[in-house]
């Protein structure tokens, strides 16, 4: 992961309650859906690609409340980075538009010692 992504990704980690926690998820499936559209204008955006990534971070989200409170701000951190539009890397500017995406997201399920979670592309 490269420092840029790393430091963003650390920006936005923030430990957040149940109610909170929701809202995300449903943030992480709304970024889907305009990535799912912005295929329409610009075929190699890797649609299925943030379809898996959103499923394990959802996985995650729901995880979460259980979770520490360092670890639930990791996959905040990781589902706020999935969502942004500013991040390393634009999801919709490329066919490796997530790279950067998963990399955060691999980093915080190793920290959080769920290899079964990491993510590889097909």
């Amino acid at each position: 992961m490269s420092t840029r992504a790393l430091e963003m990704f650390r920006s936005l980690r923030e430990d957040l309650g149940e109610a909170e926690l929701v809202l995300l998820h449903q943030e992480v499936r709304a970024h889907v859906a305009r990535l799912a559209a912005a295929q329409r204008r610009h075929e190699l955006i890797a649609v299925d690609l943030a379809e898996r990534l959103a499923a394990r971070l959802v996985a995650l989200l729901e995880l979460a409340p259980t979770l520490d409170a360092e670890a639930r701000a990791s996959v905040v951190g990781a589902a706020r980075y999935f969502c942004s539009t500013d991040d390393e890397a634009p999801d919709e500017g490329s066919c490796t538009g997530l790279d950067d995406d998963v990399a955060v997201f691999n980093h915080v399920v190793e920290a959080l010692e769920r290899p079964d979670l990491i993510l590889v592309d097909d």
